[in-house]
């Protein structure tokens, strides 16, 4: 079947309807999602390096935990600014951007020979991958039928992992066989660089411009072409539209947000967006201390098990794809809070558990976090808002992770020193009903919705101004 492409919605009906190719789609979304990996990486390895780091720098207590909540502050900015520049000046030209700031920070952060340094290039590494989580999911959206939007863009919570656990095997080698010492987190940033080159150059290489941005903007004659040219599309441009540059005002794209037909759902965002993140980043990030505290003792095991457990952190997401279409993220989401509540308590008020059981459970919790709420703020902002304004929400929704991010970080490192392990889990609770009860009451599902449907000359007129 040919479409016949003489308008935005005509384009975008066609790629809701039959999608690009599945060989293309499958490349361009591992090439997207290159730096969702470094996320997980960085993030790993921060868990690992920061007793040597602290060690190299002399560092303790709040100092400490100010280095770990760095890079969360530099995603946050990342965020704040990427997700509007996402929609202003193109997906692919943000997949550039993001890269070289992370490449300038990793290799920054290896050489830093003070920490002031060493907090300049990290936070430059978080804005690296702040930028990156908006454009990379909206670039998946983008180029998925409509059938399909919810579960491809679902995916993202599971390469996250795959990051972590590479992150666990590298520093296992690095442990093994380089001996080195307090110097574990210059390895660590510096082959996060060599990471970041590689997703570079596969970049240059192979992504083109997101056809539904460039229809958007003005440009649907050159969005056909890549169709045709790039994916081997079905399309012929039968338009008389010449290429008209439409205006962006980054005070009217936040203001869309909030305005009355989107703000149920960017409400609903901003307040589970932050709180998931801080129940991951309290525990996630510091897997190899609560393993060592719970199991094992040495870098290397305690590594080991890290890595096991991450991988309950692909399967859960995994698992979710296979019914977020049916279920719909909301319902999907609400199971997982619950879930959530039961492990937590478990872990927290058994009063005696043994070292094997308290692991298990511990791997429990990964797979249902990642399984719904883990997953779902960026997943749904994602297909939440129309393209005009999809970097924007997805930017807003990354930001307000962030944050959670940054509680998170100084979260765990704090509490359990003072109150313990166990307590540390009860007070993280209150995520996991937050959620619960957020999902029950702002009843928004994205699922299934034709949201560029929704946008109208009246949203046109609003961002313009």
């Amino acid at each position: 079947m040919v479409y016949k492409i003489s308008s935005t919605k005509d384009l975008i009906d066609a790629i809701n309807s039959g999608g690009v190719k599945m060989k293309h789609f499958y490349l361009i979304m591992s090439i997207a999602l290159g730096g969702v990996i470094l996320d997980g990486y960085i993030f790993a390895t921060l868990g690992i390096g920061l007793p040597q780091l602290a060690q190299s720098f002399h560092l303790v207590g709040f100092s400490a935990a100010t280095v770990s909540a760095t890079m969360g502050v530099g995603a946050l900015i990342g965020a704040l600014v990427g997700g509007y520049l996402t929609d202003r000046i193109g997906r692919t030209s943000m997949f550039i951007v993001n890269m070289i700031l992370f490449i300038i920070g990793s290799f920054g952060a290896a050489f830093s020979f003070n920490i002031y340094m060493f907090l300049l290039f990290r936070g430059m590494m978080g804005a690296g991958v702040g930028l990156d989580f908006p454009v990379a999911l909206s670039f998946i959206a983008e180029h998925s039928k409509l059938s399909s939007k919810g579960r491809n863009v679902s995916i993202w919570q599971s390469i996250n992992g795959l990051g972590f656990i590479v992150a666990y095997f590298l520093m296992i080698g690095v442990y093994s066989y380089l001996s080195p010492g307090i110097n574990i987190w210059r390895y660590a940033a510096g082959l996060s660089g060599i990471i970041a080159i590689i997703v570079l150059a596969l970049r240059f290489l192979y992504m083109r411009e997101s056809p539904v941005w460039l229809a958007t903007q003005g440009y649907l004659k050159d969005a056909v072409g890549v169709l045709k040219k790039n994916y081997k599309m079905d399309v012929e441009f039968a338009g008389d539209m010449v290429n008209n540059k439409v205006r962006t005002n980054p005070v009217s794209a936040f203001r869309l947000l909030f305005s009355k037909k989107y703000r149920l759902r960017t409400i609903l965002l901003t307040i589970i967006s932050p709180v998931q993140a801080i129940e991951y980043y309290a525990v996630i990030i510091y897997l190899p201390v609560i393993t060592a505290q719970l199991l094992v003792s040495g870098n290397v095991r305690s590594l080991e098990f890290s890595a096991l457990f991450q991988f309950f952190g692909i399967l859960g997401p995994l698992m979710a794809m296979a019914v977020v279409q049916r279920l719909g993220m909301r319902v999907v989401g609400m199971i997982s809070s619950v879930g959530i509540i039961i492990t937590l308590l478990l872990l927290g008020l058994v009063p005696v558990l043994t070292a094997l059981a308290s692991v298990a459970l511990i791997a429990v919790f990964i797979f249902i976090h990642t399984f719904g709420i883990g997953p779902l703020p960026m997943s749904e902002a994602s297909i939440s808002y129309p393209t005009r304004i999809r970097g924007t929400g997805s930017g807003w929704s990354q930001m307000m992770i962030r944050v959670g991010t940054i509680v998170g970080l100084f979260y765990f490192p704090l509490v359990s020193s003072y109150f313990g392990l166990k307590n540390t889990f009860l007070f993280l609770l209150f995520v996991p009903l937050v959620m619960f009860f957020s999902l029950l009451i702002l009843k928004w599902e994205p699922v299934g919705k034709d949201i560029d449907s929704e946008w109208s000359r009246e949203d046109e007129a609003i961002l313009g101004s």
